[in-house]
């Protein structure tokens, strides 16, 4: 994953030259034929083009980008987060990029026509990735903040969960950061110079990655059962548990609320874990 931070022109050729689309196309055959080289797949590289784009300006550059690289190496994939605050100027652009990541915050706490925007990509073909990048780290639940947000990315179908940053310790040491300015540090982690100490903020995103793929395995378990014939009715109770464990792990939170001091269930992930992984036991593959 490469963000790249370009302008409106490249290699001397500005965005309308006819040359910036062949130039652009050539770099991207270039990284193309070097991941080939190296045993690798295009698709093995992701590049942002432009970061937390929000106005048509920045639409455009990425559009243009976007459709020289898929001209030039259509395997390299292109990577967006925007953050858009109208739902017209942005759509072509959307239309241009292969995953779409909107920070999760916003997809919770704007309005519906937000959400519906990143849906309805998501529904034409678009991959459909979450972010967040609030900060001080140690001032959230690691649970609201961190875990949960796995449980959010298999209810909507996204497959993509990403947080802002694993090294941005604000400039000073994690041991101590009360000399840190602005909303550092971000990392889920203690870091200083010479160590990383793993905190519950990153074994919060382990075990929110672990539950992902254990509701994935029971996806996919259930739906190959399907494939081989077994009646519904045998498959019922796997099935009512995919369609309800996430809304039973995020039913107490509130919008894009991640305060240590809200009073909420937070084992529920814990014992919606323990069914799937008995609905797996049930499922075993001796049927």
């Amino acid at each position: 994953m490469v963000f790249k931070a370009v302008g409106g022109s490249f290699a001397g050729s500005n965005i309308g030259d006819p040359l910036f689309a062949v130039k652009v196309g050539n770099w991207a055959r270039f990284w193309g034929d070097h991941l080939w080289k190296r045993g690798l797949k295009a698709n093995q590289l992701g590049v942002l083009i432009v970061d937390e784009p929000n106005a048509k300006e920045q639409y455009d550059i990425i559009t243009a980008w976007a459709k020289a690289i898929e001209a030039g190496e259509p395997g390299i994939v292109t990577w967006e987060d925007p953050q858009p605050i109208e739902d017209k100027d942005c759509l072509e652009m959307f239309a241009s990029v292969d995953v779409l990541c909107p920070i999760r915050g916003a997809f919770l706490s704007r309005p519906d026509w937000y959400r519906e925007l990143f849906i309805k990509q998501q529904r034409e073909g678009r991959d459909l990735w979450f972010y967040n990048a609030d900060g001080p780290a140690r001032t959230f639940d690691p649970f609201s903040y961190y875990l949960v947000q796995q449980w959010h990315c298999f209810k909507v179908g996204a497959k993509g969960s990403c947080f802002w940053a694993f090294g941005d310790n604000g400039n000073v040491s994690c041991w101590n950061e009360y000399p840190a300015e602005g909303n550092g540090p971000y990392c889920p982690t203690y870091l200083d110079d010479e160590s990383i100490t793993a905190a519950k903020y990153m074994e919060a995103i382990r075990e929110g990655v672990q539950d992902y793929e254990y509701l994935t395995m029971l996806k996919n378990r259930v739906g190959a059962l399907e494939k081989k014939g077994i009646p519904a009715e045998e498959l019922s109770q796997a099935t009512k548990l995919l369609e309800t464990a996430c809304d039973r792990v995020m039913a107490m939170e509130k919008g894009a609320n991640y305060r240590w001091d809200e009073e909420k269930d937070r084992g529920v992930a814990d014992r919606v874990r323990v069914e799937i992984l008995n609905a797996l036991s049930e499922l075993s593959d001796n049927r």
